[in-house]
C-alpha cells in the first residue's frame, strides 16, 4: 500500500516489534520532514555509498536545499504462523515515487516483498512437517494425510 511520509512513519511504528533495527530505521525516516512548506527538488534515485545502496534526493525546505538519503530496504523478523515461536528474517524493498499535487512534490513510500511466494511455500512446508511430527508423536500413525491437493 502506498503511503505519504507521516502515514508511512506511523506504519513503521506499528511494526516496531517486527523490525530488529527499529531505532536506526525510524531515525532515518524521521530525520526528514515533509511538511506543507517542503517539496522535492529532484526525483529519488538509487545511489551506492558507504552505507550501501540508498535513495538519494534533494528536499527544499524553508532553510534551503537539503541532500537526503534513505535506505532502500528494511529488515523484518516475522513469524509465519500468528503466535508462532519461530521467526523468519525477511527483507522488504522500499520504492519511492513522486506525487505532484500542483503546489509541491511529495514522496510516496511503498514496501515490496519480492520473495513472498518463496516465503509462503517454505512456511507451509515447515508447518506440514511440524504437523506430521505431532501426528506421529501422538500415536496417530494410521491417520491419512493428503498433501499437495
Amino acid at each position: 500500500k502506498p503511503f505519504e511520509h507521516l502515514p508511512f512513519v506511523r506504519a513503521l511504528q506499528a511494526l516496531r516489534p517486527s523490525i530488529p533495527g527499529y531505532v536506526r530505521v525510524i531515525q532515518d525516516f524521521r530525520k526528514i520532514d515533509f511538511g506543507t512548506s517542503s517539496t522535492l527538488r529532484s526525483n529519488p534515485f538509487l545511489e551506492e555509498g558507504k552505507a550501501g545502496v540508498a535513495f538519494s534526493f534533494e528536499l527544499e525546505v524553508r532553510g534551503g536545499v537539503q541532500q537526503t538519503h534513505l535506505p532502500n530496504t528494511i529488515a523484518f523478523s516475522v513469524p509465519f504462523v500468528r503466535g508462532g515461536a519461530k521467526t523468519y528474517d525477511i527483507t522488504l524493498e522500499l520504492d519511492i515515487t513522486v506525487k505532484d499535487d500542483g503546489a509541491r512534490k511529495v514522496p510516496i513510500f511503498t514496501l515490496q516483498w519480492p520473495d513472498l511466494d518463496a516465503f509462503m511455500e517454505q512456511g507451509a512446508n515447515e508447518e506440514i512437517a511440524s504437523f506430521e511430527i505431532g501426528v506421529r508423536e501422538a500415536g496417530l500413525d494410521r491417520l491419512l494425510i493428503l498433501r499437495n491437493l
